[in-house]
């Protein structure tokens, strides 16, 4: 295990487990997700887009064990997952310093501070724990929150593109890039 369990008290009051995901997690991963992509408008797939086989997923789970430069966590609440968070090791030499962000959670769970735990205990394992140097991460521009979450632990915009995502046949929403040196 990369990373050592962790409880944390919410604004709510309700305790949450953050740990390293397990294969075991697939299956409840995968229905997470896709109540995720349901519930958000900011996740880029359409209802019944995204369906990794049972397989795939954990493959995919796999893949963040064995990668010194990659980190999955899922925050449980009385053991169910309500939300997780990704780093993605960039596996070609020339950027194994690097990764990608990617992260979820229902939108029940959303302004309690979970995404905030997420964020701030996958740095500290980057930080202390990983060949990682910089993350990386895309969100959609309109994504006031995210941004915010984003900017307030020290990531900075490093791009934009324009009208990455179609919506609809006629709003296009730009794509922010944003940046954090660790090391």
């Amino acid at each position: 295990m990369k990373f050592t369990t962790i409880e944390s008290v919410l604004k709510n009051g309700e305790t949450i487990v953050i740990r390293e995901a397990q294969i075991s997690d697939a299956p409840e991963l995968i229905t997470v997700v896709k109540e995720y992509i349901e519930e958000s408008e900011f996740i880029p797939y359409i209802k019944g887009e995204f369906n990794p086989t049972l397989e795939e997923e954990e493959k995919w789970i796999q893949s963040f064990i064995d990668n010194k430069n990659s980190l999955l966590l899922v925050a449980t609440h009385q053991g169910r997952i309500i939300g997780n968070i990704d780093f993605s090791g960039l596996q070609q030499k020339i950027m194994y310093h690097t990764a990608r962000l990617g992260m979820g959670m229902l939108s029940s769970w959303q302004g309690y501070g979970i995404g905030s735990l997420l964020l701030e205990n996958a740095i500290k394992w980057a930080k202390n724990n990983s060949p990682l140097e910089i993350i990386y991460l895309e969100a959609y521009a309109n994504n006031e929150a995210g941004l915010a979450l984003y900017k307030k632990y020290g990531f900075v915009e490093s791009g934009k593109r324009p009208e990455i995502f179609k919506v609809d046949d006629k709003t296009y929403i730009d794509e922010i890039i944003m940046t954090l040196r660790i090391k």
